[in-house]
């Protein structure tokens, strides 16, 4: 990733000109590094059939950070209309996969509410269900309360907000739309205070269970380029990520030799 690319500065709405820019890098096998709307940020690290996407009200750092893990997300104030992006980005994706999977993510911050919420479309997504559901599971072993619940009704985007896309478009696009309420047991709700070593294993099981679910997608559903699904790993990451890994390694070596 250039340095130029990482100064660049936000365009202030969705525009038809920072559309053609994003498409164009797509089709040019080129990282998308672009900030939009002064709280908007686009980052594809390359040709990926899966977007990860976060609205927000009031930004949740170490939750952005979860979706920074990925090689292809979308981070952006919640009044934001994300659809032309959308569609621009899925017909792109899908002119080189024949399909795509966006998947929403969200903060469940009640201090009582321990579930993954994994709201999945109908039809033929079972891998991708499961993996998901496999992955977060794995969570249970350091609380007895974690769980995950697996629905197929609507809404499959936060209560609050509008559907990133209706079904009859994601259906003409060739896209299929999962929602995931997250549980933020990685802190707690009364000070913010983080639970270091809790995070860091938390963002790592996150990190593999969405590689692993959009890769059982991109197995099944797709003309799949991608012989594992670490190959859906990042290529390039930011100095932010980098310092905020080297603090919680530090913060976790510390506490390993106090134990």
């Amino acid at each position: 990733m250039g340095s130029e690319t990482m100064e660049e500065k936000a365009s202030p709405i969705i525009n038809d000109h920072l559309i053609e820019r994003i498409c164009s890098k797509i089709q040019n096998k080129g990282v998308v590094y672009e900030k939009f709307a002064d709280k908007g940020l686009v980052y594809i690290d390359k040709l990926l059939p899966y977007l990860c996407i976060y609205r927000f009200k009031e930004e949740d750092t170490y939750f952005s950070g979860l979706l920074k893990t990925q090689g292809a997300y979308i981070i952006v104030e919640e009044s934001i209309d994300l659809k032309p992006l959308l569609r621009a980005i899925a017909t792109a994706m899908t002119e080189k996969f024949h399909s795509m999977l966006i998947m929403e993510f969200w903060p469940e911050n009640s201090h009582s509410e321990y579930k993954f919420k994994i709201r999945a479309p109908k039809g033929d997504s079972l891998p991708t269900t499961k993996a998901l559901a496999e992955g977060f599971k794995e969570l249970s072993q350091f609380h007895i309360k974690i769980t995950n619940k697996i629905s197929k009704r609507k809404p499959r985007h936060p209560e609050h907000l509008q559907p990133l896309l209706e079904d009859g478009e994601l259906k003409k696009l060739g896209a299929i739309l999962y929602g995931i309420g997250i549980p933020t047991i990685y802190r707690n709700e009364q000070d913010k205070e983080l639970y270091y070593l809790f995070y860091r294993r938390f963002h790592s099981v996150f990190s593999e269970t969405v590689m692993r679910s959009a890769y059982e997608f991109i197995r099944v559903q797709t003309a799949n380029p991608f012989d594992n699904y670490l190959m859906l790993g990042k290529t390039s990451i930011d100095e932010i990520t980098l310092k905020a890994d080297k603090e919680l390694a530090e913060i976790s070596e510390g506490m390993s030799f106090l134990l």
